[in-house]
């Protein structure tokens, strides 16, 4: 029977309700199976490119000598053949209707059909392991001194396995085998974009050879898989110069793990060290040492804040190869602001210099840390499953540098699947776990309210929403539980009590260039049994991608530290922050009594102001469009209790 695991779809955050198990932590760990739901990547999706061909030193791509487009159905001169398993490759024109089906190929001929292998045996689950190939008519590549095979495809990885087979005979005696490195880079439910672009250097089988076999191998595997869809196959030759960088990222050194940079707090990112980081792959005939540029813009500035260069080596074939710039002279920012970060591989004699760019964002805010890739979800992670029942703490590590400030937690945020269930009258909580430089185990530091959760707390499948749990500050034993620290690392993890139904996390793949040793955004689990002890350094493990949960912080007004939500207690917070066009103030208190909503200015100036009625749990938009830059502060003020907080406005 194939893994259970959460299968999303292909929205933009991506979901959907069908379940599956990781079999890895069942097979190749003792403790219990932790569960994960597949996930959907969407990388490079700032990929545009930055700048122009130029004029001087380049050439044109090397042409393309031979075409399979699949237009109508498999060529008569091609074969499909099963290996093993009810399943092989067949011609399609739709996505798969198996259970754990992917969405359809975007090739550039998709309208015309494509080619899948499906290892769910077209619907047909089987405990076998399918596989098969898809073997092309003799290709002649005569005169070709070197040859490079280029297809589209879309793949998802379980641990099944696709290679290419290349011959100079039908019977494919001594064929070679060629690794296809981007599907083997990737990890468990990961996934390829679509289309992925795939080149494979096969020079040193079909160079001048007048007849060549080429076979696209599927090896499925025991638990099942998901599908490879491929399209567009062509010969040509090798670009003598051809260097292409992706998967950029901003990356905090800090602490035993470090962390990618989406959000973060000037307090903290002011103290760091951020190292802009891309992946170099060279697709051309020759090794290559290619200057590699950063510059890091703010807002909309043209001029960039951070300028560094360095040369990456990549021989023939060579793929992940990592060009650091923050290694000496990292970056480090005074503002709050939105930021982003343009990479090139300046090779002159490049004859592709569209695959040469690529950036990445990342925020400085006033009160938020997140490790989320903003507006993109892979996928999630069960916190309780109803049937089989199953129940796991799962949550997101932050490294706090050792030069940082204090500052205190005043919330968290939670970014739930939609295939979540409402639960009733299971409550839940996230809470707050240390680890100092030097220490062997996790000490309990506080914890929210513990809340139920409805509809409303949940994602759409269009919308990332983040559900807000205050502290509880009696619980927790007093604001100076809260107060994260300086050379400590922190867990903010989701736990349940008495939940029956499912409750997913939505989570989102973390780039990990290699060379890079951990999880760069490393995120935690554990039991989740209801007590705080079972937090601990034994069981405290690595997840591959980061689930959707963030700190705020500000320290609220002295009123939230004597009552807990149920007694009394007026929450807020302000989302997002920093703001450009608008803020939206998120309060929740314990009746429906009028509430009056007010921004403040930094002297102290009412500059706008709303009034709600009826409501315990609600959200007011201000236009801060019209708001000149610069630090405001909001109020929620209900039954003589106030809750304010700190809002910046930059355009």
């Amino acid at each position: 029977m194939k893994k259970l695991l959460l299968l999303l779809s292909m929205g933009s955050i991506g979901l959907s309700a069908s379940a599956q198990v990781l079999k890895q932590s069942r097979v190749m760990s003792p403790a219990p199976s932790r569960v994960t739901m597949n996930r959907n990547v969407a990388q490079k999706t700032e990929d545009a490119p930055l700048g122009g061909h130029g004029s001087v030193g380049y050439r044109t791509t090397a042409p393309t000598f031979y075409t399979q487009t699949f237009a109508a159905g498999l060529p008569g001169t091609w074969s499909a053949v099963a290996s093993s398993g009810p399943g092989s490759w067949h011609w399609t024109t739709v996505a798969s209707t198996s259970t754990y089906h992917l969405p359809a190929l975007a090739s550039t001929t998709a309208s015309n059909g494509w080619m899948i292998f499906d290892s769910d045996s077209l619907s047909t689950a089987c405990s076998c392991m399918p596989s098969g190939y898809l073997q092309s008519e003799p290709i002649s590549c005569t005169g070709h001194p070197t040859v490079r095979l280029n297809f589209q495809e879309l793949y998802r990885n379980f641990y099944d396995s696709c290679v290419i087979f290349v011959s100079t005979n039908a019977a494919f005696t001594g064929a070679t085998r060629f690794p296809i490195a981007y599907n083997a880079s990737l990890s468990a439910n990961q996934m390829s974009p679509n289309p992925q672009t795939v080149h494979v250097n096969i020079t040193s089988v079909a160079a001048g050879a007048p007849a060549v076999y080429i076979r696209f191998m599927y090896y499925g595997h025991l638990g099942g898989a998901y599908s490879w869809q491929i399209d567009d196959v062509s010969l040509s030759e090798l670009d003598p110069h051809d260097v292409a960088i992706d998967r950029s990222s901003m990356v905090s050194n800090t602490g035993v793990y470090g962390s990618t940079i989406f959000n973060t707090p000037l307090q903290f990112a002011n103290t760091d060290a951020f190292d802009p980081l891309t992946v170099v792959a060279n697709m051309g005939a020759n090794a290559e040492t290619s200057p590699m540029s950063v510059n890091i813009y703010q807002g909309t500035s043209t001029t960039p804040v951070y300028t560094q260069t360095t040369s990456t080596y990549s021989a023939v074939n060579g793929v992940d190869s990592v060009a650091e710039f923050g290694a000496t002279t990292p970056f480090t920012p005074t503002a709050v602001a939105s930021y982003y970060a343009a990479f090139a591989a300046n090779l002159a004699t490049d004859a592709d210099m569209t695959n040469n760019y690529d950036t990445a964002f990342f925020n400085v805010t006033d009160t938020t840390w997140s490790q989320l890739p903003p507006g993109v979800s892979l996928g999630g992670y069960y916190v309780h499953r109803a049937s089989p029942g199953l129940s796991y703490m799962q949550g997101t590590r932050f490294d706090i540098p050792a030069t940082a400030a204090a500052d205190t937690i005043s919330g968290f945020g939670v970014g739930f699947s939609s295939s979540s269930v409402a639960t009733g009258a299971g409550k839940v909580a996230v809470q707050l776990y240390s680890l100092h430089d030097g220490e062997t185990s996790w000490t309990f530091q506080g914890t929210s309210v513990y809340r139920s959760l409805t509809a409303a707390d949940y994602s759409t499948s269009t919308t990332l929403n983040w559900a807000y749990f205050p502290i509880d500050v009696p619980g927790s034993g007093g604001w100076s539980q809260l107060m994260v620290q300086p050379s400590t690392t922190y867990a903010a993890v989701v736990q349940t009590n008495n939940v029956t139904t499912n409750l997913v996390i939505l989570a989102a793949n973390n780039p990990v260039p290699a060379g890079f040793s951990g999880y760069l955004g490393q995120s935690d689990s554990s039991y989740n049994t209801g007590s705080i002890s079972d937090f601990g350094a034994t069981l405290a493990t690595g997840l591959t991608t980061i689930p959707a949960v963030r700190l705020y912080f500000g320290h609220p007004s002295t009123t939230l530290a004597v009552a807990d939500v149920n007694a009394g207690t007026l929450t807020s917070f302000a989302n997002p922050n920093p703001a450009t066009d608008e803020v939206k103030i998120v309060f929740t208190k314990a009746d429906a009594s009028e509430a009056t909503i007010n921004i403040t200015n930094s002297v102290g100036q009412v500059v706008a102001t709303q009034k709600v009625n009826g409501q315990t749990n609600g959200t007011v938009t201000f236009n801060t469009g019209v708001l000149p830059s610069g630090i405001y502060f909001y109020s929620v003020m209900s039954n003589g209790v106030r809750s304010t907080g700190r809002v910046v406005v930059a355009h």
